[in-house]
């Protein structure tokens, strides 16, 4: 009895052993094939980019693609050189360097939708603005993209708490806060340029207006846009 006892324990404890090693086995084998189940991943800020990128190559491909990465998020690396020389021959280059530009087009966007979506005025221009730093984040926070959302934030914040603005103080405040982040942006002529046409155009646009308005009828909208714009222009440049 007492050998077959000893007999029995001695064979559990090989079964035992035998049993550890085929699951360890088992265990290492799935991790090396990638069948084991791979625990949930939050979604992390700095993957947001990886899905918008993702994103725009299952809706194109190619130098579609390409072009569609460079007029929206400035991304040049894979546009074909020909592409690059046709902008350049028309000038038109700069659409593919995110700035100022692009973040006026992207509120116009995002204000649109807004609107098409009914959102309630009062929450409107805040899911604008969210969604305006999102696209700052997404383009990598470039400086040209910062400076134009701070100064869009603080010209709108006035919208969405209801004051009345005033565009000499919201620029100087803008400046502000963006020294406050960055203080050697002073000395950067992006900054410098930008501000002065800011300031040129809260100045002078009105003035330009009135002048061009003694030599152009109102009467007709497309026009009157026509000359606005021009007003603008010139207010920014004389800047």
């Amino acid at each position: 009895g007492d050998v077959e006892n000893l007999v029995f324990l001695e064979a559990a404890r090989v079964l035992k052993l035998a049993l550890d090693m085929h699951l360890q086995e088992h265990v290492v084998a799935m991790q090396y094939d990638g069948s084991s189940p791979k625990p949930p991943q939050r979604f992390k800020p700095k993957d947001f980019p990886v899905w918008v990128e993702k994103q725009i190559a299952a809706f194109a491909n190619g130098q579609a693609r390409a072009l569609i990465n460079g007029l929206l998020l400035g991304q040049t690396e894979e546009l074909d050189p020909g592409v690059m020389e046709s902008f350049a021959r028309t000038g038109l280059i700069h659409i593919l360097s995110v700035s100022g530009l692009h973040v006026g087009f992207m509120l116009l966007i995002f204000k649109i939708d807004a609107s098409l979506l009914r959102f309630p005025q009062r929450w409107q221009w805040p899911l604008v603005l969210l969604a305006l730093w999102c696209y700052a984040y997404l383009t990598g926070m470039k400086p040209p993209i910062v400076r134009a959302s701070v100064m869009a934030t603080v010209l709108f914040l006035g919208r969405v708490f209801e004051r009345d603005t005033n565009l000499p103080n919201n620029l100087g405040a803008g400046a502000l806060l963006i020294l406050l982040a960055q203080p050697l942006q002073l000395f950067q002529l992006g900054f410098q340029l930008s501000f002065l046409a800011m300031f040129g155009i809260s100045y002078l646009y009105k003035p330009i207006l009135v002048l061009l308005a003694r030599f152009v009828s109102w009467r007709w909208p497309p026009l009157r846009w026509a000359v606005k714009l021009l007003a603008v222009s010139l207010a920014a440049q004389l800047a």
